[in-house]
């Protein structure tokens, strides 16, 4: 067989086949736009409620740079930190083992009176041994009561300074707003 009878069988079956499947090509193509059809509306509202869960993403996306930055900053904060603490902790061990002592093993230190009474003893040490029966507190005048507090009377008036007028009732403003004057005389006219 030489080439040319190749080629008119080749040319042949191709054609047979084609023939043969293109019923079948053409159901399938049928059947798919009737489906396609059919689907749209759910094919277009899957799309929709895809493009609505990923607008959160979208909205943070416009952040990248940020997220960038603070990962960085993160990271090498964590880096540092890390490092800090093996440092520290490697100057302590050090110390220990050349025998200084370390503040963990002091024990705290212990108060046999109340407070005000060594604020007592410690003022009255400085102010030339007052009564020590007085609270320091009570030598300040500052006496524990239930009241509360009230204003002196000049900062009474302040308290409810009902002489201007509202301005929820106005548009204006309840002051007056003065404007500098120039006082640079030496411009001649």
């Amino acid at each position: 067989m030489d080439a040319s009878t190749w080629q008119l069988a080749w040319r042949t079956s191709t054609a047979l086949l084609y023939y043969l499947t293109y019923p079948i090509f053409l159901l399938v193509k049928t059947i798919l736009i009737i489906l396609t059809t059919i689907l749209a509306p759910f094919t277009y509202l899957g799309k929709t409620l895809l493009d609505w869960s990923l607008a959160p993403f979208r909205f943070l996306v416009k952040f990248e740079a940020l997220f960038i930055f603070l990962g960085w900053a993160v990271l090498i904060g964590c880096i540092v930190g890390v490092f800090l603490y093996t440092i520290y902790h490697t100057v302590e061990r050090a110390f220990q083992s050349l025998g200084s002592y370390s503040s963990l093993e002091c024990p705290p230190k212990e108060y046999s009176q109340p407070l005000d009474s060594q604020w007592d003893l410690q003022w009255d040490e400085a102010i030339g041994k007052q009564n020590r029966s007085q609270p320091l507190r009570d030598y300040f005048g500052a006496t524990p009561t239930k009241e509360p507090a009230k204003l002196s009377d000049f900062y009474a008036e302040w308290e409810s300074f009902k002489g201007v007028p509202s301005t929820k009732d106005t548009a204006l403003i309840s002051t007056t707003i003065l404007e500098e004057e120039d006082d640079n005389h030496d411009v001649e006219y």
